[in-house]
Order: structure tokens, then sequence, then C-alpha cells
């Protein structure tokens, strides 16, 4: 795993929420997942990876992320 360093109160930024889910593609041409694991780890987070969906964007998915169904569905069940 690469070396990220961030200059964050992670502690504070914990307590900010009672729950942090992050979403990442495993082949994501932009940033790696292991930032993903990173962040989820720091903030005690849950990672969800999503399987070949490059970047979440509609430049490099195409239209299919003009919307995007699954993250509305993580935040309705909250």
């Amino acid at each position: 795993m690469e070396t990220i360093i961030y200059d964050f109160d992670w502690q504070k930024l914990r307590k900010m929420s009672q729950q942090y889910i992050l979403v990442h593609s495993d082949d994501d041409p932009y940033v790696p997942l292991s930032h993903g694991k990173f962040l989820a780890e720091k903030l005690s987070g849950k990672l969800v990876v999503l399987k070949g969906q490059k970047h979440f964007s509609t430049s490099t998915a195409g239209l299919k992320y003009k919307k995007f169904p699954f993250l509305l569905e993580l935040v309705e069940r909250k």
C-alpha cells in the first residue's frame, strides 16, 4: 500500500457523523482503492467496493452516473 499523508484531526472527524460509508470502484483510474481503504480505516467507516465502475463520473463511466440510485438507496436506509 502506498503511503498517504493527510493532516486531519481524525478523532474530531469521526465524531462529526454517526456513520461513514465510502463507496469506491475497484478499477478507478484516478483514485486508488488504497485511498478508500485508508479513509475507511481512519474514519472507522464502512467501505463498499463496486466492481468495474471506473471513476464515478459521466466523463469516465458514461451517463449511467448522471444518476446514482445506489447512493440514494444508502442514504434512504439511514
